[in-house]
């Protein structure tokens, strides 16, 4: 799949009103958070779950999901038992890269993060975000682009 505009904001909806467990980590949350840093994906933080999984595959279906490495290969061809053992998931959509990841390294996985809530989508929908004093990206971001509040 050719690189897709970015369309985080109908993503981050879709995902929160389909009971997607998760959290929003990487750069969209130093974004959401007040940074100038600039992304091209959209990395949260999920358990592996069989049943959060068919969640998260339930809602991207409609959006075309292959494997970003190997844009051939639909993710919804892989058999959820197999998913569950996967530290991460590097997914392509119509919507955008999105990338799963069972942890976040030097902090942990995903129920360990520390989260706040921030409305997202149409209609509104309370979408977990990392907390800024937690942030990984906000700690290995530039001093000047750095903003905990």
């Amino acid at each position: 799949m050719s690189r897709q505009r970015q369309k985080n904001r109908e993503l981050l909806g879709a995902l929160c009103a389909a009971g997607f467990e998760f959290v929003v980590v990487g750069g969209v949350a130093a974004v959401l958070h007040g940074s100038a840093r600039l992304t091209v994906d959209l990395d949260v933080a999920a358990p592996f779950t069989a049943v959060n999984l068919e969640r998260l595959f339930d809602t991207i279906r409609p959006h075309r999901p292959v494997h970003a490495t190997r844009s051939d290969l639909s993710v919804l061809d892989e058999p959820i038992e197999r998913l569950t053992g996967f530290r991460l998931l590097l997914i392509d959509t119509a919507l955008g890269r999105l990338d799963v990841l069972r942890e976040v390294t030097t902090i942990g996985e995903w129920a360990d993060l520390d989260t706040i809530e921030m409305e997202m989508g149409s209609p509104r929908s309370p979408c977990p975000l990392q907390a800024p004093g937690s942030c990984a990206c906000l700690r290995a971001a530039a001093p000047h682009e750095r903003r905990d509040t």
